[in-house]
C-alpha cells in the first residue's frame, strides 16, 4: 500500500490527468446551472425556476418561481428552444384558449344554449326585406355548405340548427375532466368546448315547405369575421317558409378551434412533445445527480482534510494524537511515559525470568507425573480424533452405520473417566505419589510425605550409623 506521506496525492487521485474534489465538484455545478443550448445544458435552460436551496456546497436543492425566473429562462430558450420550453409553450397555448373558453362561457353561455332567447337569430328576407321566404340553398354561400335535415316545421328546423352547434361541446365528466368537488350543476351538462377534435357551427337554417327536404342547416366552421350569411332565395308559395341567420356560435367556435389546435399540438405523434420534455428533465436529473456525486466526494475529503489539520482550532484527530503522542515521548519516570514505560517493562522481564527458573525447577519435579498425563493426553486426542470422525459420518437421527460405533466408544470414554477408570486411579495415583514425597513444612517438623518421612527416618537411622562407627574406628586407635 501506498504510503500517504510520500504518495498522497495518489491515494487522492490527485494526478495531472484527474481534477481533484473541489475541482470536480464545481465542474459538475457549471454543467448542472448551464443555462444555453447544447449537449452540456443544464437547469438554467431546462427549469422555468430559480434555485433557491443548494447554492454553493449545500446538498438540498429547492426551486422558487417568480417572474425573474421565468424571464431568465424565456431568454435562455430564446434562440433556441429547449424540449422543456416547447412543451410548455404548447401547454400554455392549451391553458390559455381552455381559459378563454371558460371566460366566454361564463358571461355568454345563454348564447349558445337552445331555446334561449339570447341564442340570437336574424331573419333573412326578400322584397326589400319586408316578406319572408326560404335560403337558397341550391348555392353555397362563401364559408358555408348547405345540408339536410330530418326536422318537419320551422321551430323544430330551428332547434336542430341551435343543437347543431352544441355540437362543439362535451360533458366535462363523461369526458374525463371532472371539474370536482362532486356532483353539480356543471357535471350533468355540456359545458366545456370539445379539445380533441375539430367541430362545426350552424350558421343559418332554412325552412321551405314545397322542397323534398323542408329544413336544411348551413355549416360552417370559420371565424366571425368570415361567418357566411345565408341569401333568400326570392318569393316564396308558403307562409311558412323561412331563412335565419344565426348570429351568436362563430365566436363560440373560434375559441373551440383555438383549443382543439392547441391540445392537437401537445398531443401530436404519440405525445412527442412529452416525451422529448421528460428526456430532458432526465437528462437534467443524471446533471443534478452527478453534481450531487461531486459533493459528497468533496466534502469527504474535506472533512478528512480538517481531521488531517494538527494546528486547526477545532479538536481534531490529528491533533489529539499528535498531543497524545507528545506525552508519550515525554523524559518522565511516571509509567504513563515512554521512559516509565520501559522501566515497567524491565521490571516485567526480570519477573518473567524468576518466573521461567521456577517453572523448569516445577517441570523437573512433576517430569514422571506429566509423562503419566502426557500419555493419558495422547490417548484422549486419539479418542477425540475417533470421536470427531464418526460424528462427521453418523446422521442427526443416529441411525447411521457409525453411530453404533460412535457409542462404543462414548462408552469407552466414560469408562476411562469413570470411578474405576484408568485416568481417575491415575489421578489418584499422581496425587498419593505426589503426597507421599511431601516436603516438611520446617526443620523441626514432621509433617513430610510417608516417603519423605521414611527417608529422614533413614537419614537418621544411617547417619548415627555412620557415627558410631567412626567412634568405633576411634576407639580401635
Amino acid at each position: 500500500m501506498a504510503d500517504p506521506a510520500v504518495d498522497g496525492a495518489a491515494l487522492m487521485g490527485l494526478t495531472k490527468a484527474t481534477d481533484g474534489a473541489a475541482k470536480l465538484l464545481k465542474a459538475a455545478m457549471t454543467a448542472r446551472d448551464a443555462s444555453s443550448a447544447g449537449p452540456a445544458f443544464g437547469s438554467g435552460y431546462v427549469m422555468p425556476a430559480a434555485r433557491t436551496g443548494g447554492v454553493g456546497n449545500t446538498q438540498l436543492s429547492t426551486w422558487g418561481i417568480t417572474k425573474e425566473s421565468m424571464d431568465a429562462w424565456t431568454l435562455a430558450n430564446k434562440t433556441t428552444a429547449g424540449d422543456t420550453h416547447k412543451w410548455w409553450v404548447a401547454a400554455r397555448a392549451v391553458s390559455k384558449a381552455c381559459q378563454d373558453w371558460h371566460t366566454k362561457w361564463t358571461n355568454d353561455s345563454t348564447k349558445l344554449t337552445a331555446g334561449n332567447a339570447a341564442f340570437a337569430e336574424t331573419e333573412v328576407k326578400w322584397n326589400t326585406d319586408t316578406a319572408s321566404g326560404a335560403c337558397n340553398s341550391g348555392s353555397n354561400p362563401a364559408g358555408g355548405t348547405w345540408g339536410n335535415n330530418a326536422a318537419n316545421d320551422a321551430p323544430t328546423c330551428k332547434t336542430a340548427c341551435q343543437e347543431a352547434s352544441r355540437g362543439m361541446l362535451i360533458d366535462p365528466d363523461a369526458s374525463g375532466m371532472d371539474l370536482g368537488g362532486g356532483k353539480n350543476a356543471n357535471e350533468a351538462s355540456k359545458v366545456m368546448a370539445k379539445y380533441s377534435g375539430a367541430s362545426t357551427y350552424c350558421a343559418g337554417w332554412s325552412f321551405e315547405t314545397g322542397n323534398a327536404s323542408k329544413c336544411k342547416l348551413l355549416s360552417a366552421a370559420v371565424a366571425e369575421a368570415s361567418r357566411p350569411v345565408p341569401v333568400s332565395s326570392g318569393a316564396t308559395a308558403n307562409a311558412a317558409d323561412r331563412c335565419f341567420q344565426m348570429t351568436t356560435p362563430a365566436p363560440f367556435w373560434e375559441i373551440q378551434n383555438t383549443l382543439q389546435s392547441a391540445y392537437a399540438t401537445v398531443t401530436a405523434t404519440n405525445e412527442a412533445l412529452q416525451v422529448a420534455m421528460k428526456n430532458e428533465i432526465i437528462k437534467q436529473v443524471l446533471l443534478e445527480k452527478a453534481w450531487l456525486t461531486a459533493w459528497y466526494k468533496q466534502q469527504y475529503w474535506a472533512a478528512l482534510a480538517n481531521q488531517l489539520n494538527v494546528v486547526s482550532a477545532d479538536t481534531t484527530q490529528a491533533k489529539t494524537i499528535t498531543a497524545l503522542k507528545a506525552d508519550v515521548d515525554k523524559d518522565d519516570p511516571a509509567t504513563t511515559c515512554t521512559k516509565g514505560a520501559k522501566a515497567a517493562r524491565d521490571t516485567a522481564d526480570t519477573k518473567l525470568t524468576d518466573a521461567t527458573d521456577a517453572l523448569a525447577k516445577l517441570q523437573t519435579t512433576t517430569a514422571e507425573a506429566a509423562a503419566v498425563v502426557a500419555d493419558l493426553g495422547k490417548r484422549i486426542i486419539r479418542a477425540d480424533a475417533a470421536i470427531a470422525e464418526l460424528d462427521a459420518l453418523a446422521n442427526a437421527q443416529a441411525t447411521g452405520t457409525l453411530d453404533a460405533a460412535a457409542a462404543l466408544r462414548v462408552k469407552e470414554w466414560t469408562d476411562y473417566k469413570g470411578v474405576a477408570g484408568e485416568a481417575t486411579l491415575a489421578a489418584s495415583a499422581k496425587l498419593a505419589a505426589e503426597g507421599a514425597v511431601k516436603p516438611r513444612s520446617g526443620a523441626q517438623v514432621t509433617d513430610g510425605g510417608k516417603l519423605t518421612e521414611d527417608r529422614a527416618v533413614a537419614q537418621g537411622t544411617w547417619d548415627a550409623a555412620k557415627l558410631a562407627a567412626q567412634k568405633a574406628q576411634t576407639d580401635l586407635t
